[in-house]
């Protein structure tokens, strides 16, 4: 198999094959079930396949792996730092995006700024 065309023929195949109609257990039908696991766990073996080929031949120094290592830490400790300015407040208001609407040319937390200014 080296597509999802060639898998999905392959499924289709033991369906035919096979009376996967009447495997039950418990009287729950487990062909749908045990058809999208086969499904997916063969599209990540054809597709990861591909990807680990990929990562043998990018092979990192030992010194980039150290450089990279670096950086996460640094990485952290500004986070600390960053959280450490915060100041202390009683509400916290975290939304999504999708949240926000363009209003007189500026974006507007449609639940939260309301709620903002009465706190």
């Amino acid at each position: 198999m080296k597509n999802r065309e060639d898998i999905k023929n392959y499924i289709l195949s033991i369906e035919q094959q096979f009376p996967v109609d009447s495997w039950k257990v418990n009287h729950l039908a487990i062909w749908p079930i045990l058809r999208i696991k086969l499904f997916f766990y063969l599209i990540n073996v054809v597709e990861a396949g591909n990807k680990v080929q990929i990562k043998k031949d990018k092979k990192l120094s030992i010194l980039q792996k150290l450089k990279a290592e670096l950086k996460k830490i640094d990485s952290v400790v500004h986070y600390f730092f960053w959280l450490r300015k915060l100041p202390s407040k009683k509400y916290l208001f975290v939304g999504a995006d999708a949240h926000r609407v363009n209003f007189r040319s500026k974006r507007f937390n449609r639940y939260f700024d309301i709620l903002i200014d009465k706190y």
